[in-house]
């Protein structure tokens, strides 16, 4: 999972650094979009965890939470992480939207 977010983490930084263009953003998008589903399948194991370790624990129901939150503190890591990586995402996608447009302009000129 370190590995995974460590590689999200330097397309995020070369994405806001370079501003690739073209294949560059395409390859970029690809990566991200599947480190982010393998990121989503650790969430999703870490969460069953979580609910395991809750439902195991004796005391109050904040109790139970903290915890769960103890023992499992990579979950609020990727609760946090995931939805600003689709947010980078999601201006990938703008901007790759925002080429063609201009690339459909350039061509129309000609």
């Amino acid at each position: 999972m370190n590995s995974q977010l460590d590689e999200l983490n330097d397309i995020v930084n070369q994405f806001y650094k370079v501003a690739p263009q073209g294949a560059a953003l395409c390859d970029m998008l690809r990566r991200s979009t599947a480190l982010v589903y393998f990121l989503e399948t650790h969430r999703s194991e870490i969460h069953k965890q979580w609910i395991a370790t809750y439902h195991n624990t004796e005391g109050t129901n904040a109790a139970k939470e903290r915890q769960a939150d103890k023992d499992h503190p990579e979950l609020y890591l990727l609760r946090r992480v995931m939805p600003s990586a689709n947010k980078v995402i999601e201006a990938m996608r703008s901007n790759l939207s925002y080429l063609k447009i201009e690339l459909s302009q350039l061509n129309t000129e000609v």
